[in-house]
């Protein structure tokens, strides 16, 4: 029995590092998508708080100001319509960009061959009815 268990000594060290790069690489996959879902939450709630107050008729200074306090300071506002013409039905949109940035998989996939991930850039839309 002690033979045996001479034999298996290093046995559970090797299945540690064999399996060790897969789970680093989910974990970073994780945090990855989580941020980027993160994001994705952020720019439509600075869609939705951008097209409220160019709506209620506040400036394009302040709806951008309110629009990164909601989504953060990487969301970029561009506004397509306003409310200045006075129709009562016509509606406002806000479309928010923010660029997102890989922390681990961009490093990580660039060990591989083929395309890499790159940046990608992360919209939201946001339409609401002037003065209403």
């Amino acid at each position: 029995m002690t033979t045996r268990t001479r034999s298996e000594r290093g046995a559970a060290a090797i299945e540690f590092a064999l399996v060790l790069p897969l789970l680093l690489l989910i974990v970073a996959g994780i945090t990855d998508f989580g941020r980027a879902f993160y994001m994705q939450i952020s720019t439509a709630s600075a869609a939705r708080e951008g097209a409220r107050m160019i709506s209620m008729k506040y400036t394009d200074e302040e709806a951008e100001a309110r629009a990164q306090a909601a989504g953060g300071d990487w969301v970029d506002l561009s506004v397509t319509t306003d409310c200045t013409g006075g129709a009562k039905n016509s509606e406002v949109t806000a479309a928010p960009i923010a660029p997102f940035e890989w922390i681990f998989l961009d490093d990580i996939m660039s060990l591989f061959p083929g395309p890499a991930l790159g940046t990608p850039t992360i919209a939201s839309e946001g339409a609401m009815r002037c003065n209403g």
